[in-house]
């Protein structure tokens, strides 16, 4: 994975990127989507932040970074990329549930671009007692065992780029976890304004998606 660009997506940021990167454009059918993703996504973080259900962790997977990685049993790499991200999704809902979520909230935004090729962001509220078990899941289903594991949410230079309220993060950059340290603040929005930026460069196959949970929550918001 290249150095430098390569960890901004690892960042737990506020500002939404460009709508493509210098030297392409974004096709009319792309760009009415992206306007569509901007309106709905930016009145879904509104209303689960309203709701009391603000998003609590945010994540992104780097799959060329995986696929260097030691390559643990039971990973999902053999899996085309939208399997993969299905995978994911699934099993983070499963476990949220598992431990008492009243809801399904989350987004997902699988992204492709020069640096890092095909990569995945998801944004997601996961209660606290479950996010060691967040941690050997990820760890599990991309192979690339944890590279370093924190007792508190950490501060940490990742290749030149402060990223904070990192929980843990997987060997050679392959994912990052951390905590959003402004939930109920104001936090899910900004991670929402991140997450519904237009894809770069080539299409991935996997879907951007709002949870039915997060979608129902944002309809009786009006």
């Amino acid at each position: 994975m290249a150095a430098g660009k390569a960890s901004r997506a690892l960042a737990l940021v506020g500002n939404a990127a460009p709508l493509a990167e210098k030297g392409t454009s974004m096709t009319k059918s792309a760009a009415q989507q992206h306007r569509r993703r901007v309106s709905q996504w930016r009145k879904a973080g509104a209303a689960v932040e309203a709701a009391g259900l603000p998003m609590t962790v945010a994540i992104c997977i780097t799959w060329s970074a995986c696929e260097a990685a030691d390559r643990n049993d039971g990973n999902i790499l053999g899996l085309p990329e939208n399997e993969r991200v299905n995978v994911v999704w699934d099993r983070m809902r499963r476990l949220a549930a598992e431990f008492g979520a009243e809801a399904w909230i989350a987004a997902r935004a699988p992204e492709h671009d020069r640096e890092k090729g095909l990569h995945l962001h998801v944004g997601a509220r996961i209660p606290a007692a479950a996010h060691l078990r967040l941690i050997g899941l990820i760890e599990r289903l991309t192979g690339a065992p944890a590279d370093k594991v924190y007792t508190a949410p950490a501060t940490v230079i990742h290749r030149g780029r402060k990223c904070k309220g990192v929980m843990a993060h997987g060997q050679l950059g392959a994912w990052m976890i951390q905590r959003n340290l402004r939930a109920g603040t104001g936090g899910t929005e900004g991670l929402m304004r991140y997450l519904r930026k237009a894809p770069k460069a080539a299409e991935t196959s996997a879907q951007f998606r709002l949870s039915q949970d997060m979608l129902r929550i944002a309809r009786a918001h009006g």
